[in-house]
């Protein structure tokens, strides 16, 4: 991996599977340098390495392969016996993959890992990259975030109180008065986790 020079940090939260997060990067570009070159592998991918895992398709079969999500085109990239890199043909028809630790699943043009789920909704988390070029020319400026989410039949909702209003409207009164009473903060874990398993009922 090239080593590449950070030219100013805008704003970075640390990382941790419980809050949301937001982190900017401006990187200096040379002329003719690949984006793939420029961003570190651990933000251009969702998972850490690419890994063996099963691929379950609309038809309801299984194939197995080591799979990774590129998220900043949020395609998904496998890995061949030489060790390159190639685009994943027909994604369209894959409904999960699953992972030694996490499932992804598919939600409008977007993959999401799933944190839990009940009767096909799903709390979930989205990682997303934006690119901007502040200065028109060397500097690339990297936006990458993740966020919580809600997902049901392959839409994907965001994580606030109108979506769940909507994805469990039996429970309407219920949910805005746990959410008062409870103080749900959207952007943390444990706050909306509580708020999604009193949904779901457990």
């Amino acid at each position: 991996m090239k080593h590449l020079a950070i030219l100013l940090t805008l704003s970075i939260l640390t990382f941790t599977r419980v809050r949301a997060q937001e982190m900017v990067t401006d990187y200096q570009v040379r002329p003719g340098q690949m984006i793939e070159d420029i961003l570190p592998t651990d933000i251009q991918y969702l998972l850490p390495v690419f890994e063996k895992t099963a691929v379950t398709l609309q038809s309801g079969d299984e194939q197995t392969g080591r799979i990774n999500i590129h998220t900043l085109t949020q395609k998904v990239h496998m890995l061949d016996e030489k060790g390159d890199t190639m685009m994943v043909a027909g994604q369209e028809d894959i409904v999960r993959i699953q992972t030694r630790d996490c499932t992804i699943i598919p939600a409008d043009t977007c993959w999401v890992t799933v944190i839990t789920e009940h009767g096909g909704i799903t709390l979930s988390s989205l990682a997303s990259i934006e690119l901007e070029y502040p200065d028109g020319t060397f500097t690339l400026r990297c936006i990458y975030k993740t966020e919580f989410v809600l997902t049901s039949e392959g839409r994907m909702y965001p994580c606030r109180l109108q979506s769940f209003l909507k994805l469990f409207p039996e429970k309407k009164k219920q949910i805005r008065g746990f959410a008062k009473t409870n103080y749900t903060y959207f952007n943390e874990l444990k706050s909306v986790m509580q708020l999604f398993n009193f949904c779901a009922g457990t």
